[in-house]
């Protein structure tokens, strides 16, 4: 009893959503009478969501446009095109709407 072992890390792919997922895992054996089962939510960030807030919504789109005017520091190239613009915050518009972020 009491024994541990080296921590498994697993790394994922997720495709382009904005949305919180629930990270469930369950291990059995090594002389447990029970499965241990465990469970974390996780907040899926997107380029696209520019603030981090955990959704796209019109403040990430006032963000780029911010940006794109030079108001603010131009962070969020979400194209590598080099310059924060148009493009740029169209990516994000689409987001919001829900066409997924197609942002590089």
């Amino acid at each position: 009893m009491g024994q541990s072992y080296d921590p498994i890390t697993v790394t994922v792919n997720v495709p382009n959503v904005s949305a919180t997922l629930t990270n469930q895992v369950s291990v059995s054996g090594g002389g447990a009478v029970a499965a241990a089962n465990a469970s974390d939510p996780t907040i899926i960030v997107t380029p696209c969501d520019v603030n981090q807030q955990g959704s796209t919504t019109a403040a990430d789109v006032q963000a780029l446009i911010n940006q794109a005017l030079g108001s603010a520091a131009p962070a969020n190239d979400l194209n590598n095109d080099g310059v924060v613009n148009v493009v740029d915050i169209q990516l994000v518009i689409d987001a919001v709407l829900n066409f997924g972020c197609q942002a590089m």
